[in-house]
């Protein structure tokens, strides 16, 4: 599997649960995928179908997957601690995941809330924007 390359020119290392990590090696045999393949086929189109979908549950702004990403570390460092949400986020210096934390901190007042989420049937499927 390709390594998705982090801002500084290295690899990025993730932990993954088990079950997830035979989910994505089924996926890659089924598909057929050679090492130096791209895991999805058009990383563009998995951008956009994600970001439709948190627009569709009430998330605004211009980088919405990048807002998920940040609400993630900001749970997990709320969770676990900020060593573990620094892990989590891959960030190099501890420091960035620190800056992380006081800004939604101070835009949230001490918590970050996502907008109500409209109710979907587990049939409901989301179409990625055409570009």
């Amino acid at each position: 599997m390709p390594a998705e390359i982090t801002k500084n020119g290295q690899p990025r290392r993730l932990r993954i649960p088990e079950e997830f990590a035979r989910y994505i090696l089924d996926y890659i045999e089924r598909r057929k995928i050679a090492p130096n393949d791209p895991l999805v086929r058009n990383g563009v189109w998995v951008t956009r179908g994600v970001s439709t979908w948190l627009r569709n549950l009430g998330w605004n702004g211009s980088k919405t997957n990048h807002a998920l990403r940040k609400y993630f570390g900001y749970l997990v460092a709320k969770q676990h601690g900020m060593e573990v949400a620094q892990f989590a986020l891959d960030h190099a210096d501890i420091e960035t995941t620190q800056e992380l934390l006081r800004r939604l901190d101070h835009l949230g007042g001490g918590s970050v809330r996502l907008p109500k989420m409209r109710e979907t049937s587990t049939n409901e499927r989301e179409s990625p924007a055409k570009s």
